[in-house]
């Protein structure tokens, strides 16, 4: 067997334990949403993004593009607000759940996907598993994301190491 087919085998079997670490540190960072029911959404992203955002997808459920508002000053164009993200696959769980449920996911899904992410390509470019364990963990929660926990840049930095790979 060639040292790639070594990896890839070693890489394939070994996944799932790497997503069950990852999905214990999802665990303990957000240990206070899971024991106390708190959000993970605040500032900006409680009062600006997720009541916007709900109302698009309310609209866009009931067959409407949801091109403006008139609920906000004189009008507001929502289609057009990237921060809304409504073309964005994160933000498709408002979609079919509740849109805390929703906002939720989208703040949390980078903490578990970037890791994915950064263990996959740093496993492609032919690390080994400890280190791109490491890697995982030390970019997925480094200070940067933990400092950005809004889901603006924790959802844009998470497809950086996608990219490379």
């Amino acid at each position: 067997m060639t040292d790639n087919k070594v990896r890839n085998n070693d890489h394939e079997g070994n996944l799932s334990g790497v997503i069950l670490t990852f999905l214990l540190s999802l665990a303990i960072f957000f240990w206070r949403v899971i024991v106390f029911a708190e959000p993970t959404i605040t500032g900006d992203a409680l009062y600006y993004s997720f009541p916007l955002r709900t109302y698009a997808w309310k609209v866009l459920k009931n067959g409407t593009l949801p091109l403006w508002t008139n609920a906000i000053m004189g009008g507001y164009p929502l289609l057009a607000m990237s921060s809304l993200a409504l073309g964005y696959p994160l933000t498709w769980g408002y979609a079919f759940l509740p849109g805390h449920w929703a906002e939720q996911i989208y703040v949390a899904a980078p903490f578990l996907l970037t890791p994915t992410f950064t263990y996959l390509y740093v496993r492609e470019i032919g690390r080994s598993r400890y280190a791109a364990l490491l890697a995982a963990l030390g970019f997925g929660y480094s200070g940067f994301s933990l400092a950005t926990v809004n889901g603006y840049l924790t959802n844009g930095v998470m497809w950086l190491p996608l990219l490379l790979l």
